[in-house]
């Protein structure tokens, strides 16, 4: 047993952890993309403090060149994540012409002692390890190396508690590696997450696409931008829909999210 000294922000009912990487609210895990983190991250930092557009991108972005449509939908990612509504943003303030300002009250938290346990560190661990699979695994997928792509997916579906997600990509990598029967009945078992508020729509949309079944892709697409699901900021670099990228829909979801195709 050990103990770690511990550094975070509070603001509202959440909690940012820089160490850790995570963002919870009332305890629980908020899922966001590794850059609406570290966009959130860069504004909790100089709460109340205006910070610039270009600083923005050149903190988040620091070797690629990017648009500021894509600052533009990162900010509305993380917006809907922190439950800001479209009228009064509680947390995240635009200045026009200039960039944002985080305005909700933030207590940073230093030197309070945590007590790790081997329960809270092997709990971890097979957090950190079924992403790294479930990555390993889409890494296959990308190399037509589908044994090692299922080996190591199947490996991310045990540690990870059977996920929706992962469950999901494993469709998509039956898929992909032209068993489509599996494929189908993975996207029976996980049809009636289609219908729900959220659920994994991208990687469902992903499956779909690889069958062919493009308006059922687009329709997954569509619920996951209308539900502005935080994954949507990466679709335009997401390998997984790269069947569905050519098609004009694709390039009015892009157009509507403020990002040139």
């Amino acid at each position: 047993m050990s103990r770690q000294m511990r550094h975070y922000y509070k603001f509202g009912p959440f909690r940012l952890d820089p160490a850790k990487r995570d963002l919870l609210r009332d305890g629980e895990i908020v899922p966001l993309p590794p850059k609406v983190l570290d966009l959130l991250q860069v504004l909790v930092e100089n709460n109340g403090e205006i910070v610039e557009k270009e600083e923005l991108m050149s903190r988040v972005w620091p070797d690629s060149f990017v648009e500021e449509g894509n600052l533009s939908v990162n900010i509305f990612a993380l917006r809907k994540a922190l439950g800001d509504d479209g009228n009064q943003h509680q947390f995240i303030k635009t200045v026009p012409k200039r960039g944002y300002r985080f305005v909700a009250s933030v207590l940073e938290v230093w030197g309070e002692n945590e007590e790790l346990t081997s329960e809270s560190l092997e709990t971890a661990a097979a957090a950190m390890l079924h992403q790294a699979y479930w990555r390993l695994g889409l890494a296959y997928v990308q190399k037509a190396m589908y044994e090692d792509a299922f080996d190591a997916l199947e490996k991310a579906a045990v540690l990870s508690g059977d996920k929706p997600l992962i469950k999901a990509t494993i469709g998509y990598a039956y898929a992909k590696s032209g068993n489509r029967a599996e494929a189908q009945r993975i996207v029976n078992q996980l049809s009636p997450l289609s219908e729900r508020e959220t659920g994994p729509f991208i990687t469902l949309a992903s499956i779909h696409a690889s069958l062919g079944n493009k308006d059922k892709a687009f329709e997954l697409l569509e619920k996951s931008y209308q539900q502005r699901d935080s994954r949507i900021v990466d679709i335009n670099v997401d390998a997984m829909l790269d069947s569905v990228r050519p098609d004009a829909r694709f390039d009015d979801l892009m157009r509507r999210m403020g990002l040139t195709p």
